[in-house]
């Protein structure tokens, strides 16, 4: 979902500017340079694959990651667009699909892996989709077609897209059949999702809000959000960049965000992910952590540097970190620590 927020943005340029402006501008923000991150490790970083080309997008099951890449070269005749890794480590990577254009999204349940396929110059129009094994030399399926398609989430269940102003949701297997429309009329730009919740973030106000997936009626404002960063949430609270840094509201919302770890006001967060014990965010491509609870200086998750540059993606599960590295031209890698 993270790599289309900038292209949402574009799309929705026409909207009206932030009515909550004065609010943010009203929040503490932290003056003067931050002590730089502490390089800590929670634990030995294992390497899981290495790769000739970048990792992006990343989506996991209880089994295998799966991730976007792009081709190793302009010469390669088949790239692979989605392969896959076991979670414990694989010497080569297994391609899923092949395409020459890297994906945008990427997201799994328990049969099919769904990736947003790029439409150059414009936004997105299709979810495409092969079995968790991979299409077999067969072209991917397409799931859906509709202009735009802004982000995708799956919750395991049910497989949610973003666009035309609407929420969508379908169980993945059989799009025409089990189509519905979760909310409509909402500006939103970003979405995520677990059992029975949908969150999205809204672009007119910056909002990030909530509602029942059964019956998104009731929608509860969580928080205003500073910027168009993701953000993220656990069982008790959303967490999203502010002035002050990453911080966290919530879910039954609040009006003053509370500090968790204190960012330079340059800093850049492409990507975030909570557990209920830590909060995880990538920053000029490396990739930090803090307690929920918050910390004066974040800290970097490796001893020795290996695996931090260039951070893309990040995933969790229950017992692990993982998260993708490379550049536009490669190499890459996924790595993964104990939490």
């Amino acid at each position: 979902m993270r790599a289309r927020i900038l292209c949402a943005l574009l799309f929705l340029a026409g909207c009206s500017a932030d009515p909550v402006a004065s609010e943010i501008a009203s929040w503490n923000t932290t003056s003067g340079p931050i002590a730089a991150p502490v390089h800590v490790a929670m634990s030995p970083v294992a390497t899981l694959v290495r790769l000739d080309r970048p990792a992006y997008a990343i989506a996991i099951d209880a089994h295998d990651l799966y991730f976007t890449t792009a081709p190793a070269t302009s010469l390669e005749q088949k790239p692979p667009a989605v392969m896959k890794c076991s979670k414990t480590g694989c010497e080569t990577a297994t391609p899923v699909a092949f395409g020459r254009t890297m994906p945008i999204d990427i997201a799994v349940d328990a049969s099919n892996v769904y990736w947003l396929a790029p439409s150059e110059p414009s936004l997105s129009k299709a979810i495409l989709s092969c079995p968790i094994d991979g299409c077999n030399g067969a072209d991917p399926r397409l799931v859906v077609f509709q202009d735009p398609i802004l982000d995708i989430a799956s919750n395991g269940a049910s497989l949610f897209w973003l666009g035309a102003g609407k929420v969508s949701s379908c169980d993945g297997s059989d799009c025409d059949a089990t189509r519905r429309v979760v909310v409509s009329q909402v500006d939103a730009i970003q979405i995520d999702v677990d059992a029975d919740t949908l969150y999205f973030r809204k672009f007119t106000d910056e909002s990030i809000e909530r509602c029942a997936i059964a019956d998104c009626g009731t929608k509860v404002r969580l928080a205003t959000d500073f910027g168009f960063t993701p953000f993220a949430f656990d069982q008790t609270n959303v967490y999203f960049r502010t002035p002050m840094g990453i911080s966290r509201c919530a879910k039954t919302g609040c009006r003053k965000p509370a500090l968790v770890a204190p960012l330079d006001q340059d800093a850049s967060v492409t990507d975030i992910a909570a557990d209920g014990a830590r909060v995880y965010w990538i920053d000029r491509q490396s990739a930090n952590a803090c307690p929920i609870t918050g910390c004066a200086k974040p800290f970097v998750i490796s001893s020795s540097g290996e695996g931090v540059k260039s951070a893309n993606r990040l995933a969790l599960d229950g017992e692990y970190l993982y998260w993708t590295t490379g550049g536009a031209l490669g190499p890459g890698a996924i790595f993964r620590v104990t939490k």
